[in-house]
């Protein structure tokens, strides 16, 4: 088991015929049990820490990498291009050979727009809290049999530790078998602590996290003009999914995030227009689903 010292823990040496163990320390720990247990998870392969796609986020260029070349279905990238008289201008254009190049500014207009479009009547936002709402409450039911089970399964592997320690005081097991049983027992205590916090973090917060994400789709296009570049990533990759299209003035997307098509797709029983008309931006193949809510995960939080 790895060292504990920076959580609040400390090592107590083995001494006569009592094994070293581990306690919990009086002094201030240096990091807090949650990410000890997520890093361990990191160290043991069971979650991948993975980077961004791009290592320097740029304030032109939001839509780099998730804006799909038209010409040869590759992602673009962006640059800046120098003018005659020194000035920078921002564009996306393609790496693979492709001579797709627009400017960043007309994208975004485009990009705007078509954020003003998809935005839900009020009473298709209502019925999708509602609906959300006892979903999650579902889902919070499952979550608390999860934790208690799981908190079962540790008391047991402490106990499984008592045991081994009274074993090996009656002399059935030596010192070193004791030894050799409480690391693996340990182990296993971690992985399940692990689990445990895993399942109490999906579970925190379930309320406001739905109102965050309620208002965010209401007002979906000014959280994107006001939001910092990296959260207005984390909007477009959760909205679109497969990414989105320029050309012809126009942006499209090939995919739309679940919860907002079937959201979109209850606006008639609103009586929302059937049909919407768009000026100098438009939807490809927006794939709007059958009346009905299912709730999926998505990245926004």
């Amino acid at each position: 088991m790895r060292n504990k010292a920076y959580i609040g823990k400390v090592l107590v040496p083995a001494y006569k015929n009592e094994p070293e163990e581990w306690i919990q320390g009086k002094h201030k720990p240096l990091i807090d049990e949650l990410t000890f247990y997520k890093v361990q998870d990191i160290l043991e392969g069971r979650k991948k820490n993975l980077p961004s796609s791009f290592k320097t986020i740029r304030d032109e260029f939001p839509l780099r990498g998730i804006l799909i070349c038209p010409k040869c279905g590759k992602q673009l990238t962006a640059s800046c291009s120098k003018g005659k008289m020194g000035q920078l201008y921002p564009y996306y254009h393609c790496s693979q050979g492709c001579k797709e190049r627009q400017k960043a500014e007309l994208v975004k207009e485009a990009f705007v727009e078509l954020l003003q479009v998809l935005q839900p009547k009020p009473n298709s936002i209502k019925l999708f809290s509602k609906l959300a709402n006892e979903k999650l409450k579902n889902n919070n039911t499952s979550g608390k049999a999860e934790l208690e089970k799981v908190n079962k399964e540790i008391a047991k592997q402490h106990q499984r530790i008592s045991n081994a320690r009274s074993l090996m005081l009656d002399g059935e097991i030596d010192a070193t078998e004791f030894k050799s049983m409480r690391i693996q027992i340990e182990e296993k205590i971690t992985q399940l602590t692990c689990e445990l916090n895993n399942v109490s973090a999906s579970m925190h917060n379930i309320g406001s996290k739905l109102a965050e994400a309620t208002d965010l789709i209401s007002n979906l296009g000014k959280h994107y003009i006001h939001s910092e570049t990296a959260v207005k990533r984390q909007i477009v990759s959760s909205v679109f999914p497969s990414g989105l299209v320029y050309g012809e003035k126009k942006v499209r997307t090939l995919e739309l995030n679940k919860v907002m098509s079937r959201i979109l797709s209850t606006d008639k029983a609103f009586g929302g227009p059937k049909k919407r008309k768009h000026t100098n931006f438009g939807v490809l193949s927006l794939r709007v689903e059958r009346a009905g809510f299912e709730l999926v995960k998505y990245s926004i939080t």
